[in-house]
């Protein structure tokens, strides 16, 4: 990155880790065949994660650090810096601030506990007008593209008072997904199947998960993961599933999950 220290290799030198720790990762199956890899390494897995708990995850977590209350794993850490008697350097810093100001949506979603921790980050040496434009990145062409597709190809379903929009595109699902949020559906369900490979993005509006009650991650694409072969998990509004087989009949027991979802928060009000 240009303008941290840090970089990215496309294999890394797994075979001489001591400890592997994956941050922000639900399930291994969202890594593809690294996910096969390191299944299958034999080396011990670390997992920091604020999605909800991943009953997989947790078979082969050598140490599974989940919080779901957290706004973003950059948050966990910022916490166990602290719980360490650490103070993280300029850099390491700056990287937190980005990653909680991302997962929060630059601060829109964010309790006491994350502004504290943003406070301290600052006092670390964050400088805030210097961070924040690096996530204002320009959309390209094939996203919008890809969002335009996922309008054009929307079809929609009731559920009550509810409002579902549900789509299908080549990538770009999990955005395309938001955009539909964005125009006004309750809860928006886009998939998408790649050389064999399907993946489901699922979005909720906020009034829908505190009137609901309905967990996206919990309540639906875990659940999908357990019906349709693949895995899935996620956060009480933003959820996604990766597996195989047919993307109408995944989409089709999504779709049944969300509404049994519903129905059953509905009889235990």
């Amino acid at each position: 990155m240009p303008h941290l220290p840090a970089f990215g290799a496309d294999i890394a030198p797994l075979d001489d880790a001591d400890v592997i720790i994956l941050v922000d990762t639900n399930n291994l199956s969202q890594l593809d065949d690294l996910g096969l890899l390191l299944r299958d390494l034999g080396k011990p897995l670390v997992f920091i994660d604020h999605h909800a708990f991943h009953p997989e995850t947790g078979k082969i977590a050598t140490l599974y650090i989940v919080d779901e209350n957290a706004s973003s794993a950059s948050e966990i850490v910022s916490g166990l810096y602290e719980e360490a008697g650490l103070k993280p350097d300029i850099d390491a810093a700056s990287a937190l601030f980005l990653g909680i100001a991302y997962d929060t949506r630059f601060f829109a979603f964010s309790r006491s506990r994350t502004l504290a921790i943003v406070a301290r980050l600052v006092e670390a040496g964050v400088m805030v007008e210097k961070m924040l434009p690096l996530l204002r990145i320009p959309m390209e062409s094939s996203e919008r593209i890809a969002r335009l597709k996922a309008a054009q190809r929307l079809q929609r379903r009731s559920f009550g008072e509810w409002l579902v929009a549900y789509s299908s595109i080549g990538s770009f699902q999990a955005s395309a997904a938001r955009s539909l949020v964005a125009l006004g559906a309750h809860v928006a369900i886009v998939g998408g199947e790649r050389r064999g490979k399907l993946r489901i993005s699922l979005r909720s509006s906020r009034d829908f998960l505190d009137r609901s009650g309905v967990h996206l991650g919990r309540d639906v694409a875990s659940a999908l993961g357990r019906t349709v072969k693949g895995t899935g998990g996620g956060h009480s509004t933003s959820a996604g599933f990766n597996g195989e087989g047919d993307l109408e009949e995944a989409m089709n027991h999504c779709l049944n999950l969300l509404g049994r979802s519903i129905d059953d928060h509905k009889k235990h009000e």
